[in-house]
């Protein structure tokens, strides 16, 4: 099987101030296919809130009103399906324990994750500070006015090439565009597992394996106050 995409919402958002706190909808859909059957569309998609609360030590983040939704059938169009989504308290335990990251102009410098908890909850956490780390400062040191430009961006498989496009820019107003390349990471971001009867061959190009490009893609728009 092979994940072909996911795809993230976050609402649009003013600069954070000490001791306020703001509140995301966050929204997420992880599509899967099997290329043996191409008709067949499985996957999961959830959604909830994020409260988030800037304090001195740091940004600290909460995940709540966590709800999901299974599917696996054919012909799905994922983008205007209308899910079922639902509670599920096997889920929300350990992703509602709150976490923290700490940000330098925009750039995730730490954080701080249960130590403990799921894998599958870690990564969703890291997910959720990679789609906050917006680095328009120290990006475009070089050449402020540019806008495209590249930087290496830490996330779930280390450090990635992230290309960001900053479509308008005036005073308190900028929309920007950030696409990360995954398969320009430290880490890879997939793996194959499977058998096969070994034998002795000079071409096999039909046991070759050819994954899809990967990538993602988070559209912001930041309005000032």
């Amino acid at each position: 099987m092979r994940v072909l995409w996911l795809t993230l919402l976050v609402a649009a958002a003013s600069a954070f101030e000490v001791g306020k706190e703001y509140v995301y909808k966050y929204k997420g859909t992880l599509h899967v296919a099997n290329p043996e059957q191409p008709l067949q569309s499985a996957g999961f998609a959830y959604r909830s809130k994020i409260i988030v609360q800037p304090k001195s030590d740091g940004t600290h983040f909460k995940v709540v009103n966590f709800e999901a939704d299974q599917f696996n059938s054919d012909h799905i169009d994922v983008g205007h399906h209308e899910f079922n989504y639902a509670s599920n308290e096997h889920l929300v335990g350990d992703l509602e324990h709150p976490f923290a990251g700490v940000f330098d102009e925009g750039k995730l410098t730490g954080f701080a994750i249960g130590q403990n908890e799921p894998l599958w909850v870690r990564n969703m956490k890291k997910g959720i500070l990679s789609l906050f780390q917006l680095d328009l400062v120290k990006g475009r040191h070089e050449h402020h006015d540019d806008k495209e430009y590249h930087v290496k961006e830490d996330g779930l498989h280390g450090p990635c090439d992230t290309l960001y496009i900053v479509h308008e820019e005036e005073h308190n107003h900028i929309e920007v565009t950030k696409v990360k390349n995954l398969e320009k990471c430290d880490h890879d971001h997939y793996a194959f597992y499977g058998r096969q009867k070994g034998r002795v061959c000079v071409k096999c190009e039909a046991q070759e394996t050819h994954p899809h490009s990967a990538m993602s893609e988070v559209y912001y728009e930041l309005k000032g106050t």
